[in-house]
């Protein structure tokens, strides 16, 4: 996988790359032996009125972008309130 991340990295750019981590809870956002992971954004489910929505996030889950958003490049972030 690293070399598949730093290819789309030069070929779109970060802004364009996000990784979808396969593990859940705390390994999840702790890449250990792989820092270089959290320079991506990172796609997550989070739970919006009840409703489980794909948003990319750069660790901060209140500023997510939607898949739309993040696929068209427009870079367009929306504040979240995940519930």
């Amino acid at each position: 996988m690293p070399w598949e991340l730093g290819y789309f990295d030069g070929i779109k750019g970060q802004a364009q790359v996000a990784i979808c981590p396969i593990e859940t809870g705390a390994m999840a956002t702790h890449f250990i032996g792989q820092e270089y992971l959290n320079l991506y954004k990172a796609l997550e489910k989070l739970f919006v009125n009840g409703e489980p929505v794909p948003y990319v996030t750069a660790n901060n889950t209140t500023r997510a972008q939607t898949m739309a958003s993040f696929i068209a490049g427009s870079g367009q972030f929306e504040k979240v309130k995940a519930s």
